[in-house]
């Protein structure tokens, strides 16, 4: 005998088609994916010239924004000030997090 799958909602006249309304988000996702892969099929010149501008663009604007951020980030883990600044904030952070499991129907019961 199938098993039943909850996804599937029985509709009145009897047939056991999945709910479409639910799963639109996903069909449109899937549709624009589809999309999206035959106009790179159909037009491959145009596709590698924007990807070759998207690559000059992280190269030339995003990368050296976040260099500093990667370098000063990775310096501070090798010298162990994030596990110093962690020490010290552990007390308060216990508290918080105690406190937010007090009260956890306020939103604060995630941390």
């Amino acid at each position: 005998m199938p098993r039943h799958d909850p996804r599937i909602q029985p509709s009145p006249g009897g047939s056991r088609l999945p709910d479409l309304r639910r799963h639109a988000g996903l069909a449109l996702i899937s549709a624009l994916a589809v999309a999206l892969t035959v106009a790179m099929v159909a037009y491959p010149d145009l596709a590698f010239a924007s990807a070759v501008k998207g690559l000059k663009v992280w190269w030339d604007v995003v990368f050296p924004a976040l260099l500093p951020f990667f370098i000063a980030g990775q310096v501070l883990m090798a010298l162990g000030v994030v596990s110093f600044m962690g020490v010290l904030m552990e007390p308060y952070i216990n508290t918080m997090a105690s406190s937010a499991q007090a009260y956890p129907r306020r939103g604060l019961g995630r941390l």
